[in-house]
């Protein structure tokens, strides 16, 4: 079974993070760090399960 985990904050917040390192810039990479958060979390729910089924 694969898991597709896509925690990348990509080019343009890396640099808008460096330069502006602002609330709305923060805010954004925080939003990636929380979504790649939740894949995390299903991909152990996901790996518990087929423990289970094992």
């Amino acid at each position: 079974m694969a898991c597709h985990l896509d925690i990348e904050t990509g080019d343009f917040l890396s640099f808008a993070n460096w330069f502006f390192d602002g609330f709305v810039v923060d805010w954004m990479v925080q939003d990636r760090i929380n979504q790649a958060s939740r894949q995390v979390a299903e991909a152990i729910r996901r790996v518990e399960g087929i423990l289970r089924q094992l």
